[in-house]
């Protein structure tokens, strides 16, 4: 049945912070483990959380730019809108991380540092980090690296003026491809060489089926508690293929979400979109400031993993909704008054 296009997915909100919440908790138990007890486990399945988010970007890519695709200088809005959004504070919690490393060293799970390092952390290009790991200062910003990537494809496929499904599906699979080349001497290519980046062409995908297309709403719940469930059941630390044991379930949950936005619209806790809102300041934030939540549970004798996991959550919401509110917001608001 035909559906009319939207431009605002209120359930698209809140996903965006439960795949932030997956990603802290994967980190807290990471955390608890090295500074409180060596006998926690880790939980792999929180990791799905970034799949999720790059399903929910090249959905949202296509949403917000629709207008844009008819317009002479629409490469150029969206270049600016996506520097705005995702540089500044990125460059704060690259410079925060940076400050800590030279600081308290000795605080840190990935101190070592060097220059070439902290200059390509903040150009986003990988680089190799000094102890041999594709990883920016801020570590999880690795996933920022493939999002600026997509952002500058994307671009030029509105610059060229392009199809952009043809254009950047062509792109991305040869990117997908390249995984197959052995030996890739370039640490940039064998960064970028990678199937995981079929996961933004998987959300451009569903932004178009969705504009033309709803299904029943059982259809929308099957496919988020089956997608849900793929996700959480993953045992691994590397899956492999990543983008079909991870990439599909994620898919399936970004669709139940999207097709399911009808139900959704107005029925979805104002909190609930807030902490959405505050998701990328969760992201970038929590792996700075809530490590130190076991490392001070351990020093006042509290042993207890459940109450650093706990600790570990709360904490990484209550300084993201500070920053998110007291940085973010109006950093963003300004930028996009100076340059919009």
């Amino acid at each position: 049945m035909a559906s009319v296009e939207k431009e605002n997915y209120t359930g698209i909100q809140a996903l965006r912070f439960l795949a932030a919440i997956l990603v802290v908790m994967v980190h807290a138990t990471m955390y608890t483990k090295d500074r409180l007890d060596p006998t926690f486990g880790i939980w792999f399945p929180g990791r799905d959380g970034v799949d999720v988010f790059f399903v929910i970007s090249g959905f949202v890519m296509v949403v917000s730019s629709r207008k844009l695709m008819t317009q002479p200088d629409g490469w150029l809005v969206f270049a600016k809108r996506r520097l705005i959004r995702i540089v500044p504070l990125y460059w704060l919690a690259t410079t925060l991380r940076l400050g800590a490393m030279l600081a308290v060293p000795s605080l840190l799970l990935h101190p070592k540092l060097s220059f070439y390092q902290v200059v390509t952390s903040y150009l986003f290009f990988p680089a190799r980090d000094a102890e041999g790991s594709l990883h920016p200062l801020l570590v999880v910003g690795w996933t920022l690296n493939y999002e600026m990537f997509f952002y500058m494809v994307f671009t030029l496929a509105l610059l060229l003026r392009r199809d952009i499904y043809g254009f950047i599906g062509v792109v991305l699979g040869l990117c997908a491809l390249g995984s197959l080349v052995p030996n890739i001497e370039s640490d940039a290519l064998a960064f970028y060489f990678n199937p995981i980046v079929i996961e933004f062409f998987g959300g451009m995908l569903l932004a178009r089926v969705a504009a033309t297309w709803r299904i029943p709403w059982w259809a929308c719940l099957a496919a988020f508690a089956v997608g849900l469930a793929l996700l959480l059941a993953q045992s691994s630390s590397e899956p492999s293929p990543r983008f079909i044991k991870i990439g599909l379930p994620a898919l399936l949950v970004v669709s139940g979400v999207v097709f399911g936005e009808r139900w959704l619209a107005g029925r979805i806790p104002i909190f609930l979109l807030d902490l959405g809102a505050a998701s990328y300041a969760l992201y970038l934030f929590h792996p700075i400031f809530a490590p130190a939540v076991p490392t001070v549970l351990k020093l006042v004798g509290l042993h207890e993993g459940w109450i650093s996991i706990v600790a570990f959550v709360m904490f990484s919401i209550i300084v993201s909704v500070i920053a998110f509110a007291g940085v973010e917001r109006r950093m963003t608001r300004s930028l996009n008054r100076r340059l919009l």
